[in-house]
């Protein structure tokens, strides 16, 4: 944020009570045309919580971002990894643990922060289902392939004979062996 409000006061060269909507537009536009619109929004967002932070502070009577409105940014779907870069994936893990999250990322296409949250409990291993709590708090049903299914017994089976006893699924390498 820091670095982002130096260059807009090094471009504008006014108090901050004297900047207005068109300075902004002004600075907006000599910085777009080098700049994805994912960044440019990043600029927008921080001048806006600058600003908003002035107004809230009685610092400025009138925020001159209230007018200025993010870009829209296209979505895009991530393409799969190839057969090839997933063998290199594998190829590269150098303990059953790291196997089983890699199988089970990909054969469930499940976020970090889910894999996380998931408990042994949660696997139903005659129907090879895993129940998910994702953003939002919703709850879903995503599936294992044999694959993931036999690197996470080996991973369980592993972290039995260490005595290791934790509701979670996948836990931290050295103790407390916590998520």
């Amino acid at each position: 944020y820091q670095l982002q409000l130096l260059k807009f006061s090094e471009f504008i060269h006014k108090p901050v009570n004297s900047v207005t909507t068109v300075d902004i537009r002004i600075y907006l536009a000599s910085v777009s045309d080098k700049l994805k619109k994912t960044s440019l929004n990043n600029k927008i967002n921080i001048l806006k919580s600058f600003f908003g932070w002035l107004e809230n502070e009685e610092m400025i009577i009138k925020n001159p971002m209230k007018k200025i409105k993010n870009i829209k940014v296209d979505k895009h779907l991530r393409k799969a990894l190839t057969q090839d870069e997933l063998e290199i994936l594998r190829d590269s893990c150098t303990t059953i643990r790291q196997r089983a999250i890699l199988e089970t990322l990909f054969s469930t296409g499940c976020r970090v922060s889910e894999l996380v949250k998931m408990n042994i409990n949660d696997i139903k291993w005659d129907k090879s289902e895993l129940n998910v709590i994702g953003k939002g708090s919703k709850e879903r049903t995503v599936y294992l392939n044999s694959k993931a299914k036999l690197y996470i017994k080996k991973y369980l089976k592993q972290r039995m004979t260490k005595g290791i006893m934790n509701d979670a699924l996948f836990i931290a390498v050295k103790k407390p062996f916590d998520r």
